[in-house]
């Protein structure tokens, strides 16, 4: 979970380059939009999503979006089970290392939020004021210019 993160959907993919945090956050608003109930689950070294996908049944599946890999169980059981992901992962074509690395990381306990502003406030008030910031200074700047050149 390194780099930088993005809250903004449109900018994610317009980007078209995620790691594991990004790729979450996207799915996690695709999903949202078609209300279903998520949860970005952060583990120390990885990040996927948990959604309701039959909320009258209460059954949940994990995504690890990073990974393009659907794992049919919920967190929960995952934890408790880890073995259950790894014919989901070698499908997917990942190596046995990279499994190995998922399975460590489940170990850890998760934290959940219940979206990408809970995961990460700071960060999308901080893109938010930034992206005003990126027109806003340049406008500033033209117009001081602008006073500048007309006084001399």
């Amino acid at each position: 979970m390194t780099g930088v993160q993005t809250c903004a959907l449109p900018i994610s993919v317009e980007r078209g380059i995620a790691n594991c945090a990004d790729a979450s956050i996207i799915l996690s608003h695709l999903l949202e939009n078609n209300d279903m109930k998520v949860n970005i689950v952060a583990f120390p070294e990885h990040v996927m999503v948990e959604a309701k996908i039959d909320a009258k049944n209460d059954i949940r599946w994990v995504f690890d979006a990073d990974l393009g890999v659907v794992l049919p169980y919920s967190i929960e059981k995952i934890i408790k089970n880890p073995a259950l992901i790894v014919e989901h992962y070698i499908a997917a074509g990942c190596s046995k290392d990279r499994i190995g690395v998922i399975e460590r990381t489940l170990a850890a306990k998760p934290k959940a939020f219940l979206d990408h502003f809970e995961f990460s406030p700071k960060r999308a008030i901080f893109e938010d004021i930034s992206y005003a910031l990126i027109w806003l200074i340049p406008i500033f700047l033209i117009a001081v210019s602008i006073i500048i050149f007309e006084r001399i």
